[in-house]
C-alpha cells in the first residue's frame, strides 16, 4: 500500500525531480531525457463529508508511484502552477 503524504516544499521538489526523470515505456536514450514541455500526473479529487464540505486531492507520479496529498484545492493548484512554471518564483 502506498503512503499519501501531505504537501510540503521539500516533497514537492522531490516529486518534481522524480516526474522529470520518469522513463516509463521508454527504450531509447533520446526518450529517457527529461521533457520539460510535457508532464503527466494522476490527479484524484474527493469531497470530505465531515460538515466542512471541503475538497481534498492527491497527485501521483505515473513513473514512480510517489503520491502527494493536498488538504485543499488551492494547495494542489499551487503545486501544478509551480510545475508548469506559471507561478511567480517557479524555476
Amino acid at each position: 500500500m502506498r503512503t499519501v503524504r501531505t504537501f510540503s516544499e521539500r516533497r514537492c521538489a522531490r516529486l518534481s525531480a522524480a516526474l522529470m526523470m520518469g522513463t516509463a515505456m521508454c527504450d531509447t536514450e533520446e526518450c529517457a531525457e527529461p521533457q520539460p514541455d510535457y508532464l503527466s500526473f494522476l490527479v484524484r479529487l474527493w469531497r470530505m463529508q465531515d460538515g466542512a464540505d471541503a475538497w481534498r486531492g492527491s497527485i501521483e507520479s505515473p513513473h514512480t508511484g510517489e503520491r502527494l496529498g493536498f488538504a485543499s484545492l488551492e494547495e494542489l493548484f499551487a503545486f501544478l502552477l509551480e510545475q508548469t512554471g506559471a507561478m511567480p518564483g517557479a524555476e
